[in-house]
């Protein structure tokens, strides 16, 4: 989820001095998260793909498919077309 992608980056630790080793194991982390959001968009497309109807729906939908990614359907924050 978007969500723990973000919780990542607000908790970002600092290094303990010049050991940066920490910064090494967050930023795998936030990639982690990256490509989990990415295979949950490829998902969400490639049945969006399959359902001619609903892809037409999406394409004219007014807020740009990029912008619905950013949204978090499970805490209510779903666009129009979705309710």
């Amino acid at each position: 989820r978007i969500a723990d992608t973000t919780e990542v980056i607000k908790s970002w630790p600092e290094s303990d001095g010049d050991d940066a080793s920490i910064h090494i194991k967050t930023t795998s982390k936030l990639i982690e998260r990256i490509k989990d959001i990415i295979k949950a968009i490829e998902r969400v497309e490639g049945v969006a793909k399959r359902d001619e109807v609903l892809w037409k729906k999406l394409q004219d939908c007014p807020i740009p498919l990029d912008l619905l990614d950013l949204l978090d359907h499970a805490n209510g924050l779903n666009p129009e077309m979705f309710t």
